[in-house]
């Protein structure tokens, strides 16, 4: 699993830091590689946010959901395997 965040605009549109919601204020990489996996290379257009990523490594690592804290993400184990995606990142 590889991310970013989204930096400080450096400088697109004459702008620093993040007081405008442009669309590269908010967008950020996120590429998912799971063991053993034989198709690379997917592409998903569905919004995600990186609350989604603690459960989804806990998803990923097997952990029990019984003994997991709440949470407010969402894993994205269901979007890797290719079913649809019903919400808007907020």
């Amino acid at each position: 699993m590889v991310t970013s965040d989204h930096g400080e605009m450096l400088g697109e549109r004459r702008m620093v830091q993040k007081r405008c919601f442009y669309e590269w204020s908010v967008r950020v990489p996120l590429l998912i590689t799971r063991p053993g996996e034989r198709s690379p290379g997917r592409r998903r257009a569905e919004q995600v946010t990186l609350v989604d990523l603690a459960p989804t490594i806990l998803d990923l690592a097997q952990v029990p959901t019984a003994g997991r804290p709440p949470m407010h993400g969402r894993s994205l184990v269901p979007l890797l395997d290719g079913e649809a995606w019903d919400r808007e990142a907020v």
